[in-house]
């Protein structure tokens, strides 16, 4: 463990013994001096302020604050019970401590795993939970039946405050309505980062071009990235086959790989058009030429491993990657930790651009779960309250734990793969045909394409066309008669 390590943890232990004391005590001057130390990001200087909620003082005489989570065993709880050492586990339980001790509230937290639990609760008038955490695929549902409470009609949700993400916010609202908002709570849209790993020491075997420069000068491409990935291609054992005992530029399952290509080639499955979704893959010039590139730098050259692979894991092709059988690893940040016993160095790199003309790097949420305010929710103003709370809170303590500590100092091995998280961050996008949609059409029919080679995306689209624009224009519809 490092000293940055060593001090965070103490930071955390040292606040955490003093928030048992339970939730109707005050906390003392001595936790005040310590928290506003601890609650600050690992690199800030001790004149750095921490973000401010600016809420009212409010007293809530225990009140349970209860949410509905949906299980999933690749998400963090949103309450803590208890401590185990590691850091992110401490972080969010010291969140929930400082949140609860200021408020005078309890928090409890159910977990299901039927999908359709949640919209079940709300139509039968059970008010027991404030917020509920939802997929995103099942959360419009609850959208278009009226069932949630839209952003604004949450009196202290502040969405001009640093802790919420206005450009991912924005991209789920349908015509300037926002039922979802993306904050630093919502740890999955970091889990489900698409990311690019690879191979330090075959850089050095190859004599291949820095990636760290490559990105940084801005020339980081598909096509060097397919130049770069047929370039280590060796058949290992001299069989005449490629398997897996053999070598590859590329591993990755194809829905971390080539879809994420496509979105970081600006080819969005469902474009946003003045505040409305809009599906034309088949007519969108751009999208087709990338997505005939895609196939150009990882089938044609034979980079990629293609194996019919669809799990989130992708066991063989980690395996592949960890015993230097693969230039370039796609996976997601949350299964980083997979790695963790490589011997091999790698390093982190976004995703390529389409050409040097795009004007920035495009990083993919592949998925992620989101907050919503039943209409059961009985105090709005208590509700929101408690929200806005937790997300200020998560960025003073869970986000500096979880990015400071869990990817740059975990996960890492060096100074430039901390800079490419910070760009990766600072460029994450959504696409709705990727997550709210992705029944219809990645894991429908997308996906499918790359992995059995089909490359009419013209046809396919077209095919296809007739039931996804019933679905967003139903869902159009809905939106605009919705009161907010």
């Amino acid at each position: 463990m490092n000293m940055k390590s060593i001090f965070i943890t103490f930071l955390l232990s040292a606040l955490l013994i003093i928030l048992m004391a339970g939730c109707a005590e005050t906390l003392s001057e001595d936790f005040d001096m310590v928290a506003d130390q601890g609650n600050k990001p690992v690199e800030q200087t001790i004149e750095d302020s921490k973000y401010s909620d600016d809420l009212p003082a409010e007293d809530y005489e225990c009140f349970n604050y209860q949410i509905y989570t949906r299980e999933n065993t690749t998400h963090y709880k949103m309450f803590i019970t208890e401590q185990n050492g590691e850091v992110i586990n401490d972080a969010l339980y010291l969140r929930n401590n400082i949140v609860a001790e200021r408020f005078n509230i309890v928090f409890s937290e159910d977990t299901y795993t039927d999908e359709t639990r949640a919209r079940a609760v709300i139509m039968a008038a059970d008010d027991s939970y404030s917020i509920m955490n939802v997929r995103c695929s099942a959360s419009n549902t609850l959208v278009t039946e009226n069932l949630i409470y839209g952003v604004n009609q949450l009196p202290y949700i502040n969405l001009n405050k640093g802790y919420w993400d206005s450009e991912l916010t924005e991209t789920l609202a349908i015509g300037g309505k926002s039922y979802f908002a993306i904050g630093a709570t919502n740890l999955s849209t970091y889990d489900f980062m698409a990311i690019m790993l690879f191979n330090k020491q075959m850089i050095v075997d190859y004599s291949l071009e820095s990636l760290y420069d490559l990105v940084n000068n801005g020339k980081w491409t598909l096509d060097k990235f397919g130049e770069m990935g047929a370039a280590v291609i060796n058949d290992l054992n001299g069989d005449g086959k490629m398997d897996t005992n053999d070598q590859f530029g590329l591993l990755g399952v194809a829905k971390y790989t080539q879809v994420s290509l496509l979105t970081s080639s600006d080819a969005m499955m469902i474009k946003m058009v003045g505040g409305y979704p809009v599906f034309e893959m088949h007519a969108d010039e751009h999208l087709i030429d990338a997505f005939n590139k895609i196939f150009n730098v990882c089938t044609d050259n034979n980079s990629w491993y293609k194996t019919s692979d669809g799990s989130n894991e992708g066991t063989v092709y980690v395996d592949m990657f960890r015993e230097n059988k693969g230039l370039f690893l796609c996976t997601i940040f949350y299964y980083i930790d997979i790695l963790r016993d490589m011997e091999t160095e790698f390093g982190i790199i976004p995703f390529p651009k389409y050409d040097e003309a795009q004007d920035r790097y495009r990083n993919r949420i592949t998925f992620y779960d989101t907050f919503v305010v039943p209409i059961t929710a009985t105090d709005l103003e208590r509700t929101s309250i408690i929200i806005e709370a937790l997300t200020c809170e998560s960025m003073n303590i869970v986000t500096p734990a979880y990015y400071e500590i869990a990817l740059k100092t975990k996960y890492t091995r060096d100074d430039e793969s901390q800079k490419m998280i910070d760009l990766i961050m600072a460029n994450r996008v959504l696409d709705l045909g990727d997550t709210v949609y992705v029944g219809l059409i990645r894991d429908n029919w997308l996906t499918n394409m790359f992995i059995n080679n089909q490359r009419d995306i013209v046809s396919s689209a077209s095919k296809n066309e007739k039931s996804i624009n019933n679905a967003l224009e139903k869902m159009i519809n809905l939106y605009d008669l919705l009161d907010y």
